[in-house]
């Protein structure tokens, strides 16, 4: 680190500029046009920049451009300032694209025309200027001068916002947040805002806290909602058990009803060999759990008959009464 010396700092300049430095020659132009480290005096700051100029400095070309058109220093004069920055792009120059869109879309001393506007910053957008995109992108989203259309104004946004000379990424933010030009993204948007506010840009920092503080109120929300969820399906689980339970006590009563009003008919298989069959078949029924039964034989309904035999049957046995 040295002391600060404009006074040699401007001696380094001259010397290179004389030596034929472009960048030493802007310097200078710049340095003369407004009182920073010298004495402004607009007549040196027009001969470096003119020097500059003459190697066909695109810098220094848009600079006098701005010069003429904003009256900084000199005379306003919208023809010249046009001139400069048209020649400007002939040197090279992108940035100067965006330069001649303000002027026309603004009628910044030359009278107003947006369809030039937008035809020179959709140049600059092919030349890759991030201010082209960022304005033309601020035209289509307004519809200011051209049919309003959002697809395109975030496109054009999205592809600036890694820009930091250009509030493009902040713009893109608040499409995100409203859904404009697509689906909403607040999550994202507040991502993007974040970014937006690490650079600087005003009214970002504000936008991701109001942001960030509605999600919190959104998560909320939506777990409350959650626990309302989860206990209206567990008391539908509820009311479902107890309505089968009450089912099944309603079929059991039914059941048990049906058992004592209506017959039941069994199989009951019997070896007997010259023996009274009431009483054994009767005794089998009676295991069976059944009471006063007539009895089907194989070869007939018999009842209360001497029966002989010497072979395995198996015998239909109905229940008449409990």
């Amino acid at each position: 680190l040295v002391e600060a010396n404009p006074a040699l700092a401007l001696q380094l300049f001259v010397k290179a500029a004389e030596g034929g430095s472009i960048i030493a020659m802007r310097r200078l132009g710049k340095a003369y046009n407004v009182d920073n480290i010298v004495q402004a005096s607009p007549e040196v700051a027009e001969f470096w920049l003119n020097r500059a100029v003459s190697l066909r400095d695109p810098v220094s070309l848009n600079f006098l451009g701005r010069r003429y058109a904003f009256g900084e220093t000199v005379q306003r004069d919208g023809a010249r300032a046009v001139s400069y920055y048209l020649s400007a792009i002939d040197a090279g120059s992108t940035e100067s694209y965006a330069e001649l869109g303000r002027l026309y879309r603004q009628g910044i001393a030359i009278p107003k025309n947006t369809l030039l506007a937008v035809e020179f910053y959709k140049r600059g957008v092919a030349a890759g200027d991030s201010s082209s995109r960022e304005q033309l992108g601020l035209m289509y989203r307004d519809g200011d001068g051209v049919p309003r259309d959002l697809v395109k104004a975030l496109e054009l946004f999205e592809a600036d916002r890694f820009s930091w000379s250009t509030n493009s990424v902040f713009y893109y933010a608040q499409m995100l947040a409203l859904g404009q030009g697509t689906e909403k993204n607040e999550p994202e948007a507040l991502v993007q805002f974040r970014e937006a506010a690490s650079r600087g840009i005003e009214g970002a920092d504000a936008a991701a806290n109001a942001l960030r503080a509605s999600l919190l109120r959104q998560n909320e929300i939506a777990k409350q909602a959650r626990i309302d969820a989860a206990n209206a399906a567990i008391q539908q689980r509820e009311a479902r058990r107890q309505e089968e339970a009450n089912r099944l006590v309603r079929q059991d009563e039914l059941d048990r009803r049906t058992t004592v009003a209506q017959p039941r008919t069994i199989d009951i298989q019997s070896a007997y060999m010259r023996e009274w069959f009431g009483r054994r078949e009767r005794s089998n029924a009676v295991l069976a759990g059944l009471s006063r039964v007539d009895i089907d034989y194989p070869n007939g309904r018999v009842t209360n008959t001497e029966f002989f035999g010497s072979a395995v049957h198996t015998y239909r046995v109905t229940e008449l009464s409990c």
